[in-house]
């Protein structure tokens, strides 16, 4: 399993790169908090929760990228 902890902003995250071909069940698709936009649930993709969150429960679903750029991301659309 590719899983790795990542620090930002003082807090620390469990990563998981997801590449989208073992993806089972309903597989999204999933909103990115980075853009805001749609990570189709098939392809290849980041999730990440934060490291005291044992069950996963706040997991949130980035493209690759948004998540490599997230000091700097951010929607431009507020819902």
């Amino acid at each position: 399993m590719n899983e790795r902890i990542e620090e930002y902003r003082g807090t620390e995250y469990r990563v998981r790169s997801l590449s989208g071909a073992s993806a089972s069940g309903s597989g999204g698709p999933y909103r990115c908090p980075g853009c805001d936009q749609l990570v189709p649930g098939r392809s290849p993709h980041i999730v990440a929760w934060r490291d005291d969150d044992a069950e996963a429960t706040d997991r949130r679903h980035w493209h690759t990228v948004c998540w490599a750029n997230r000091a700097t991301r951010g929607p431009t659309t507020r819902r």
